[in-house]
């Protein structure tokens, strides 16, 4: 047997990486694995919410079969955030091209998980603990129990979407594969427009009790000014609030 020309240091050190650099690449491929089936179950669990999502639309006059729906979408969302936020997932990202693509993937998670447990939960509920009546109007008169219930709950609600579309909103989706860049636009549109119908309702929750006299009776007068053309302006409400409360009525 001949001996090797090479000294035996660089003999040892050839070794060394040939062994590091077979570890090296086991661990992408047990990395990649990793990712690729726990990323496969958290999209079921996200399509799940999706489609449980649209039961909720349907149950809409119903509470609690509304937040028995909501309960199993935030269990489904929950379940897809906490596949793609481990440390494994999380080092991945890190890495060219499919980190932005897994990065995606697990915002979009988390921010499905942030909207099921603080904005639809709180708002279901208070759904739940109140009845279909709650917000018409009988015998001339408004309940206002109803909107001043929900104020916190839609509070909550719309601070929670706010954070999901911002999360969306700092993708860089020019990095993303095409299906993967058309599914965070259809979910950041689906957020938008979620948002703004919880900021409406908070914004509602607030100022409806306010303007009906929850606080005290209040006699709303219009006002308009004439235009150095001659023409009146749109007439504007002025409010004058008296100290004594008195039910709230339409007439």
């Amino acid at each position: 047997m001949t001996a090797s020309p090479l000294p035996r240091s660089l003999r040892v050190a050839g070794t060394t990486f040939a062994w590091v650099l077979g570890i090296g690449i086991v661990l992408a491929i047990f990395a990649l694995v990793w990712v690729g089936i726990r990323g496969a179950i958290a999209a079921d669990f996200l399509r799940s919410a999706k489609v449980t999502a649209s039961d909720v639309v349907a149950d809409i006059a119903d509470p609690e079969a509304a937040a028995a729906s909501i309960d199993k979408i935030a269990g489904d969302t929950a379940a897809a955030h906490a596949l793609t936020s481990d440390p494994i997932w999380r080092a991945v990202e890190l890495t060219p091209w499919i980190g932005p693509q897994l990065h995606a993937v697990s915002t979009i998670a988390a921010a499905a998980d942030d909207v099921a447990a603080s904005a639809l939960t709180p708002l279901a509920d208070v759904a739940s603990t109140l009845s279909a009546d709650a917000f018409r109007p009988s015998g001339g008169r408004v309940e206002l129990s109803g909107f001043i219930a929900v104020q916190d709950a839609a509070a909550t609600s719309a601070d929670a979407m706010a954070r999901a579309t911002t999360a969306l909103d700092d993708i860089n989706d020019t990095a993303l594969v095409a299906p993967l860049r058309a599914v965070v636009d259809e979910v950041a549109t689906a957020l938008d427009n979620t948002a703004s119908a919880t900021e409406a309702l908070a914004n509602a929750s607030v100022l409806v009790p306010a303007m009906l006299g929850a606080d005290g009776p209040a006699t709303t007068s219009c006002c308009s000014r004439t235009t150095p053309n001659g023409a009146r302006s749109a007439a504007s409400p002025v409010r004058r609030r008296s100290s004594t409360p008195t039910p709230a009525r339409c007439s």
